[in-house]
């Protein structure tokens, strides 16, 4: 039948050597790559975590995040607007796509964002 994308909820843990964080994911605007370690920008704080981007992103729901160019990966439940130059987040931050990931990015986000109004 009919059945939309279950939301995004639910908690990621992350251990930071000594550090343990308890994330909420419906609060993480995006993920950026630091080298060998990522940043996780959520709407409340940042956190720096001593794992890569991609190993963080592969604990998060897939449906919810898209990667936007090499360093950043967007949570799609936080997109406020989005050309071709410019992912803007909830809380105004605008992030360049590249060429790249641009259309990957764009039909996830319509496929989670469906219908659009024509």
């Amino acid at each position: 039948g009919t059945h939309s994308p279950p939301q995004i909820f639910g908690f990621a843990h992350i251990n930071n050597g000594a550090e343990n964080f308890c994330l909420n994911i419906a609060d993480i605007l995006y993920l950026e790559a630091n080298n060998k370690h990522s940043i996780i920008h959520l709407t409340d704080q940042t956190v720096y975590c001593n794992k890569t981007m991609a190993r963080v992103s592969a604990a998060l729901p897939q449906n919810y995040f898209s990667k936007i160019n090499r360093a950043f990966i967007v949570n799609l439940n936080h997109i406020s607007s989005f050309s071709s130059k410019n992912i803007v987040l909830s809380n105004n931050e605008a992030l360049p796509p590249s060429r790249h990931f641009y259309k990957s990015f764009k039909d996830d986000y319509l496929r989670v964002k469906s219908p659009k109004i024509p």
